[in-house]
């Protein structure tokens, strides 16, 4: 009766209703709506537990012996999946107390097939089996072929409430102990983690197949995550969509980020790591550091999906790794906006997320020698920069670029022309604000798909002075989205030709920065193009020679100016991938019609691209930020250091050395093209006599300087 009053007192529903959980019945018996308390919620049914075990102890029931409580028992999860035929996993295993699971011994003989029948008492059945079934029986032939039992758990390594397995069990069953993970295991998961697929592997099975047509090896892929998800009832996530179509970005990236976790798991191992870094030693790493520290699948899982999370870029106090360097967007740090897709600059913020745990778990810690080693390990899996020599394969790719991915990097020729069409309709409504149709309405997806075609031909082909730009011109843009500009060498035209130029004959400065912004278009070949021996003739004493070229690169002169390096990166040839050039266009600036000059500089190997010019607007801004392209405001009070930043940005991964000769080279290669007055009558302040004392953003913004080898934009006429 104790035990009915106290439950009186539990008189309220979960939504503060009052409510009676014990009934009286007609012949004068008290009856308890255990289902009415089970519905009412988990602070209820805590507080009848509490009351049960109270009146357990003190009426003595627990050394009864039976379920004198009256408790109705039911068959659990092992007995339920046997009846049904389901597998079934026992996860964490030996994580019970010694002696619990000798009552399983029997069960385990009869799973491996030792035993064709068993039996299972219930100790909570009453004597009369009123409160549930007092056994079950384990038979052979009640067993479903779809029926089977995985034990599963930890070393006893894991920590102390990992026991070691009865000799009893290793007698019944013999367990599989999974290996340390290779390099291969390694990349699996991270695939399957960020792709939801294991790319690498499915990639090693059809590998032949998969290098001769990537794009179609990547729909495979796409295929087969959508038909798991629907086997889920779960959509794809957008991102996992662009990784798998860039499958190839992804494996690369991938294979290096399983060199670094692998490496970086062996080296905080005390069984490894002072053997592979004799630096180390037990101050550095022992057990307890190891254990608290320990990298393993689910850290990956963690660092991943904190990379996933749009978040700010934050620098630690005393965080002075070298190779976590915020990447320039747009030549200025920006925040992700809301509607910014997740693989923009994803590589940069998994990179990041895995030198802060590293700097957090060694430095931070006062391990500085340990993160020494880890800072090594990084950069020599690259994980942010490539130290590329002369000649460097162009597709050389850190974890942070390869997967730093975006629209534009989508393959898929269809989503390219929405892409397209989105981006040439807002340009049009922008220029003419009194077009107000929708994309379709304004120019068809077929119309940009050819166009793209076009754009793709024009650019393959490596003698072109062609390029195409968006059509401006609301009238006939719906049947040519993309009008051909030719480029144009000033120093390859007599004067005639060049005087007869006027301001309007010129291609406009917004069609130039919105053809960067098209698929396929970053890298457009025909703005490399230049004719050497007019440059050549045109450039006085004063212009850098060859002899001052190889002197500066420490070679021994030659004759030969097209063969200089510097020479090699005004036509975007030098096998270092930088390249810098000078066009001309006509723009509207502060409401006056005027001759304005664009420096671009190129970065093959990083592929990116920097644009100084005016002002742009900021639709085009924002896709500029998601197309890689880092565009520099010349008349911005920022624009010294961003264009310093953003050199140096395209310039990491290279050595010391090098970085410092290739920062002279891009200077001199400017230079060919553009004048920068040395008398200090011609600027507002001195100057220095060499080129090579200047910074790249005083090569370019210094007051005075003057294009004396104009390459001019010229739409072609119909």
């Amino acid at each position: 009766m104790g035990l009915i009053k106290k439950l009186k007192n539990i008189n309220t529903d979960k939504e503060g209703n009052e409510v009676s959980f014990v009934t009286e019945l007609e012949d004068g018996k008290l009856e308890i709506d255990w289902n009415g308390l089970t519905a009412s919620g988990d602070e209820n049914v805590d507080k009848a537990f509490k009351i049960l075990k109270e009146v357990s102890f003190v009426e003595n029931l627990e050394s009864s012996g039976g379920n004198a409580l009256g408790m109705n028992s039911q068959y659990g999860p092992l007995i339920k999946s046997f009846i049904s035929g389901d597998p079934i996993v026992l996860d964490e295993y030996n994580k019970s107390k010694e002696g619990t699971d000798d009552n399983l011994q029997t069960v385990l003989q009869f799973a491996n097939g030792e035993i064709s029948e068993c039996v299972v008492e219930n100790p909570l059945k009453n004597k009369d089996s009123s409160a549930g079934p007092s056994h079950f029986v384990f038979k052979q032939e009640d067993m479903k072929a779809s029926w089977f039992v995985t034990v599963t758990g930890n070393a006893a390594v894991d920590g102390v409430t990992t026991r070691e397995l009865n000799k009893s069990v290793y007698s019944r069953i013999e367990p599989l102990i999974i290996p340390e993970p290779t390099l291969m295991d390694w990349q699996h998961r991270i695939c399957q983690i960020m792709t939801g697929m294991p790319v690498s592997t499915i990639y090693e099975t059809f590998k032949e197949s998969a290098d001769a047509d990537p794009v179609a090896f990547g729909e495979f892929l796409l295929s087969m995550r959508k038909t798991m998800a629907e086997v889920q009832g779960t959509e794809v996530p957008k991102i996992q969509e662009t990784f798998l179509r860039n499958w190839q970005n992804v494996n690369v990236a991938t294979e290096k980020l399983a060199k670094v976790y692998d490496g970086w798991k062996k080296t905080i191992d005390p069984d490894f790591g002072p053997t592979m870094h004799p630096q180390l030693n037990a101050e550095n790493i022992d057990e307890s550091y190891s254990a608290q520290v320990s990298i393993d699948f689910r850290k990956i899982i963690q660092h991943i999906e904190e990379a996933f999370r749009m978040t700010p870029t934050q620098t630690k106090v005393g965080l002075k790794h070298k190779f976590n360097i915020v990447s320039l967007e747009g030549g200025q740090k920006l925040k992700p906006s809301s509607d910014e897709e997740l693989s923009v600059g994803f590589g940069t913020r998994l990179t990041n997320v895995i030198t802060d745990k590293m700097y957090e778990t060694s430095s931070a810690r006062g391990k500085t020698e340990l993160y020494k080693v880890l800072v090594a390990l990084g950069e020599d899996c690259g994980l942010t920069d490539i130290q590329l020599q002369e000649g460097a394969k162009s597709n050389q790719k850190s974890v942070e670029d390869a997967l730093n991915l975006s629209a534009f990097d989508e393959k898929d020729p269809s989503k390219q022309a929405i892409l397209a069409q989105s981006l040439l309709c807002d340009f049009i409504r922008e220029k003419n604000p009194e077009v107000t149709n929708d994309n379709d309405k304004i120019i068809s997806i077929v119309k940009v798909r050819e166009a793209l075609t076009k754009l793709k031909e024009v650019n393959e082909d490596v003698d072109s002075t062609i390029m195409l730009v968006p059509n401006t011109d609301p009238k006939t843009l719906t049947h040519e989205p993309l009008i051909e500009v030719e480029v144009v060498e000033s120093a390859a035209k007599d004067d005639d030709y060049i005087d007869s130029l006027a301001c309007s004959d010129l291609a406009t400065y917004d069609s130039l920065m919105a053809s960067f912004a098209l698929p396929n278009s970053s890298n457009q070949k025909a703005i490399w193009h230049s004719d050497l021996d007019g440059i050549a003739a045109s450039n006085d004493s004063e212009e850098p020679s060859s002899d001052e070229v190889n002197a500066e690169e420490n070679q021994e002169p030659i004759e030969d100016l097209e063969n200089t390096e510097a020479t090699k990166m005004m036509e975007n040839r030098s096998e270092s991938g930088l390249a810098v050039t000078t066009v001309t266009v006509q723009d509207i600036f502060e409401g006056q019609e005027c001759i304005t000059d664009v420096h671009i500089i190129r970065s093959g190997n990083r592929d990116k691209t920097i644009i100084i010019g005016n002002p742009i607007s900021e639709r085009l801004s924002q896709v500029f930020n998601e197309a890689g392209v880092i565009h520099i405001n010349k008349f911005d009070k920022d624009a010294a250091s961003n264009i310093n930043d953003a050199v140096s940005d395209i310039l990491r991964g290279f050595s010391d050395e090098d970085r410092k000769h290739n920062e002279s080279r891009l200077k001199l290669a400017f230079n060919f093209r553009n004048d920068v007055p040395d008398d200090a009558d011609e600027a507002s302040n001195d100057i220095p006599d060499n080129i090579n004392d200047l910074t790249m953003a005083e090569v370019i913004l210094y007051p005075g300087i003057e294009n004396h080898a104009p390459k001019y934009l010229i739409p072609k006429k119909k």
